[in-house]
């Protein structure tokens, strides 16, 4: 009897043990607030549970810390969207909202439940047109969509508190390991220019063939009706939301047309300007061909990797719909709406064509690459 009492408080004070250590580092920025986190050690800065598994940490975020404004887009939010930028123009605390490979059906989900049980006011949200390819829907499951609840699962709490994987996030918080903020923010290292353009290469090739990216976009009807759904959602409750289109370095746009998706690609564009117009919400596009896009030997200042851009190109992009200090190029992320979606096509394709025309090089190692 006396074993198995000793057993059972072992084990009681190892849990409570690992309970306090998960709770104090906090991995998946869950327990602190946003201003709490910053002023702690700089060693204890990061929130590697986040970057491990956002899906999964960023709806507890929400649902725990009370963000008013959340900037909601995939990877390209993440790494590009520093909350710190917007301080003092939207109502705070402001939440990175940036998840890998967000699907539009996804992002409205995630929306909708900021919306319900932490009252946000103000929603960016930018827009990746492979994130309304009908082909997968969601990433998360339906298990996962359980954590966008009012309260949290008593599973969610076992693994913020007691799970052994846990454990080991808050060592890479004592270690310093990651690159994620307690605003969700990824501090993502800078690419060598000498690098760049191998770079942005690779993710050209690699969304061109991926059939859930541009490689067999045929339909985004499933992810418009879930899109629509939130923006009428967001009007009723006066929530304020502003809209984007993410830029893509210009090889990387040239994957949608070398995977044979220019057509849906306008259509895509065309239906946004639509609800966007219908709801009263601003609409910018950045998917275009200009002087940051289109750059060579200054990607690396505008670009990670072509995919993905610098906190200076997001300045640009908030400027568009905030007082943002920013050195942004004449006419870069223009408004879109029905009126000008048209004279929009011409000048993208024109500007399409000149940029085949500068660079054969590039153009013809794609190709070769795409077996074309």
């Amino acid at each position: 009897m006396r074993y198995i009492l000793t057993l059972f408080f072992a084990t009681l004070l190892t849990l409570c043990l690992f309970s306090l250590v998960n709770v104090r580092l906090d991995p998946f920025g869950v327990w602190h607030s946003y201003a709490g986190a910053e002023h702690v050690s700089p060693a204890l800065r990061f929130r590697p549970g986040t970057d491990a598994d956002p899906r999964f940490a960023k709806p507890l975020q929400v649902l725990r810390l009370k963000p008013k404004t959340i900037i909601v887009g995939s990877s390209r939010v993440r790494d590009g969207m520093d909350p710190s930028i917007l301080d003092g123009l939207v109502p705070p605390p402001i939440m990175n909202y940036g998840t890998a490979g967000l699907r539009a059906t996804e992002g409205a989900r995630f929306i909708r439940h900021a919306i319900d049980v932490a009252d946000v006011s103000c929603v960016i949200w930018g827009l990746d047109f492979f994130g309304f390819n009908d082909r997968e829907i969601d990433e998360m499951g339906s298990d996962g969509f359980g954590i966008l609840g009012a309260s949290m699962r008593p599973k969610d709490l076992a693994r913020l508190l007691i799970a052994w994987p846990t454990v080991l996030l808050s060592s890479e918080v004592i270690n310093g390991t990651g690159t994620t903020l307690p605003n969700g923010f990824n501090i993502a290292p800078a690419t060598p220019p000498d690098q760049i353009t191998a770079s942005i290469m690779r993710n050209a090739v690699g969304f061109a063939k991926a059939p859930f990216l541009y490689g067999k976009f045929s339909s985004c009807e499933k992810h418009m009706e879930e899109f629509e759904a939130i923006l009428a959602y967001a009007s009723a409750k006066g929530v304020k939301v502003c809209l984007y289109t993410s830029p893509l370095h210009a090889l990387v746009m040239e994957a949608i047309f070398q995977a044979g998706a220019g057509d849906m690609f306008f259509a895509w564009k065309a239906k946004v300007a639509e609800l966007a117009l219908k709801y009263g919400v601003p609409l910018h596009d950045c998917m275009e061909y200009n002087q940051i896009t289109v750059s060579r030997v200054e990607a690396a200042k505008y670009f990670f990797d072509g995919a993905h851009f610098t906190p200076l190109v997001s300045r640009m992009i908030l400027s568009g719909f905030f007082p943002v200090s920013s050195e942004k190029p004449a006419g870069f992320a223009p408004a879109l709406t029905p009126d000008t979606i048209s004279a929009s096509r011409e000048k993208l394709e024109m500007a399409r064509r000149a940029y085949i025309r500068a660079n054969p090089d590039l153009i013809g190692d794609l190709a070769t690459k795409l077996g074309r």
